[in-house]
């Protein structure tokens, strides 16, 4: 591992322009101001792929990790601190961003798709292995191993749909993120994957972005909840300390329910998302109030599935603290605590954006049909 320092913003971003950092380790103080920080921040986000930063500093108050995590700061570390736990933080990272040895298994009849996929996934670190004829699809999951599965919904002989099926009755990879491809975006299609275990689906054409993008965040979702529980399950590293760094610095929302409902724990990543102005505005009180009317029952029937031990994935509607709407997609699992009792943890993410998007794509395709 070799260091590069940098006293100042522009040596920083001179050094930056020249080489690309595996991590950059920032002390706002160095920067001069807030909006230097965002800046710099705002730059490594958005180079390809992005650069994950940590930040220390003495300043550790709820708006400071705020700000930090909107700007998808990875983690929060307070001054004074040793080497060794800089070390371990940055390690941590490094582990979180590596990509090199997921590998990616795309089930499709059609060849053109499947080196798409390949073109978009392999530049950020994926290892993609391809399959045209479902016919041999257990001995080519088996063989590769997959840490996310895509699936075509329409395919000879053989279905996406199936397949999913088929793996969610294996209780070795019933765990197994799935994504759907699939040309139609009718409600009935779509109910019909997540029944069968989707985790998420794609439309087709295939938007490189989009689709990039939805991979990695089910990628680090699932990387997140296996930390996660690894953290509660050991007791004899300080787990404590393990979960609450994992926890602060996720840029996605995390929230852990109890059975009824009662949000015990959201982290500023989820305080953003609901627009409440400090924590204590929302922990401990029921989250079915914030979400609409239509949604609130299947929400309550997917935090039951999880107590009774299940997982599952949905996408609903709320109103923020500040009455603002937005659509949400939430992955829940059920987690066991250092005294056995369960919660629901909860990895949830903002969709408004790719919903407005899809509701205007539907509006002109309507258009094109009546004229």
């Amino acid at each position: 591992m070799f260091w590069r320092g940098a006293t100042d913003v522009h040596t920083a971003r001179t050094k930056l322009y020249n080489e690309h950092p595996s991590i950059v380790l920032l002390d706002p103080t160095v920067c001069g101001s807030w909006e230097d920080v965002s800046s710099l921040l705002t730059d490594l986000k958005q180079r390809k792929p992005p650069v994950p930063a940590v930040i220390f500093t003495e300043k550790t108050d709820f708006v400071n990790r705020l700000q930090a995590t909107r700007k998808g700061v990875n983690t929060f570390l307070q001054k004074p601190t040793t080497p060794t736990q800089v070390l371990e933080v940055v390690a941590q990272v490094l582990e979180q961003d590596k990509n090199a040895e997921t590998n990616i298994l795309v089930v499709d009849d059609d060849p053109k798709i499947l080196e798409i996929l390949q073109i978009l996934l392999v530049p950020w670190g994926l290892k993609v292995h391809t399959l045209e004829n479902p016919k041999n699809f257990w001995d080519v999951l088996e063989a590769t191993k997959p840490d996310l599965l895509i699936l075509d919904v329409e395919m000879p002989e053989i279905n996406g749909i199936e397949l999913c099926q088929v793996v969610r009755n294996d209780p070795n990879w019933s765990d197994l993120p799935v994504v759907f491809l699939t040309t139609h975006t009718d409600a009935d299609i779509v109910n019909q994957v997540f029944s069968v275990g989707a985790d998420d689906f794609v439309s087709k054409p295939i938007v490189g972005p989009e689709v990039v993008a939805r991979i990695l965040n089910r990628l680090e979702r699932n990387k997140l909840l296996k930390r996660v529980a690894q953290s509660q399950s050991s007791l004899d590293r300080n787990s404590c300390v393990y979960w609450r760094t994992i926890f602060d610095a996720e840029p996605e929302c995390v929230k852990v329910l109890a059975s009824d409902g009662t949000l015990l724990e959201m982290n500023p990543a989820g305080i953003a998302i609901i627009e409440a102005e400090k924590s204590e505005d929302i922990i401990g009180h029921n989250i079915y109030s914030l979400i609409t009317p239509e949604y609130r029952d299947a929400f309550e029937k997917l935090n039951q599935k999880v107590f009774a031990g299940g997982s599952g994935t949905l996408e609903f509607e709320i109103i923020t603290c500040k009455g603002n709407h937005r659509w949400l997609e939430t992955h829940a699992v059920p987690m066991q605590q250092p005294d056995k009792s369960i919660v629901a943890l909860a990895i949830t993410r903002d969709i408004t954006k790719q919903k407005q998007a899809l509701s205007e794509l539907k509006k002109i395709e309507k258009l094109f049909q009546t004229s």
